[in-house]
C-alpha cells in the first residue's frame, strides 16, 4: 500500500511565503526504480549499437548504415531512444532531489549527473544522424557521419551505462539501508 507522506514546505522562491502541505505524489523509491529501468534500457540499446551494429556497418559499408539509420533511428526510434534518455534523466534527477535515504545519496546524485552528462553528449552525436535526412550518400560525408556519431555515441553510451550502474548502486545502498 502506498502512502503519501505529506509534509509542510515553503513555498519555493518567496522570501516569506506561507508554508504549504506538499504531498510526495510518487514514492523516492518508485522514482528510483523508474530511473534505472530507463537507464538500463537506453544503456542496453547503446550498448547493442555500439557493439553489435556499428561494427557490423563498418564492414557491410556506409551506404548500408545510412539506408538502415534512415529507417530505423531516423523513425521508429525517434520515438524510441528520446524518450528513454529524457525519462531516464528526468526521473533520475527527481529521485536525486527527493532522495532522504543517507545511503543512497551519493549513488542517486551519481545517477542524475551520468544521465544528465549522456543526454547532453547527444547534442554533438545528433547531428551526424540528422545528416542522413536529406538521402546524400556522398562517401566522404556519410564517413564524416559514422565516424562522429560513432565516437559521440560511444562517450554518450559510457555515461548511459555508469547511469544505469549507479541506478542499481542507489537501489541496493537504499535496500540494505532498511534491512
Amino acid at each position: 500500500m502506498i502512502t503519501a507522506n505529506v509534509q509542510m514546505r515553503p513555498i519555493a522562491g518567496l522570501v516569506h511565503a506561507p508554508f504549504v502541505a506538499v504531498e510526495d505524489a510518487v514514492p523516492q523509491e518508485e522514482l528510483m526504480i523508474g530511473a534505472a529501468l530507463l537507464n538500463g534500457l537506453i544503456a542496453g540499446a547503446g550498448a547493442d549499437r555500439l557493439l553489435v551494429q556499428m561494427p557490423a556497418f563498418r564492414r557491410v559499408g556506409l551506404r548500408e548504415w545510412a539506408d538502415f539509420s534512415r529507417q530505423a533511428d531516423l523513425r521508429t526510434g525517434a520515438f524510441w531512444y528520446p524518450p528513454l534518455a529524457i525519462g531516464g534523466t528526468a526521473l533520475s534527477i527527481a529521485a536525486a532531489v527527493t532522495n532522504r535515504s543517507q545511503a543512497a545519496r551519493i549513488p542517486t546524485l551519481a545517477t542524475a549527473a551520468l544521465a544528465a552528462a549522456g543526454l547532453l553528449v547527444t547534442v554533438k552525436a545528433a547531428p551526424n544522424m540528422l545528416r542522413l535526412k536529406d538521402g546524400n550518400n556522398d562517401p566522404e560525408r556519410l564517413r564524416g557521419s559514422f565516424d562522429g556519431f560513432r565516437s559521440w555515441s560511444s562517450v554518450r553510451e559510457t555515461f548511459q551505462a555508469l547511469a544505469f550502474g549507479t541506478s542499481l548502486w542507489a537501489l541496493a545502498n537504499r535496500a540494505s539501508s532498511r534491512a
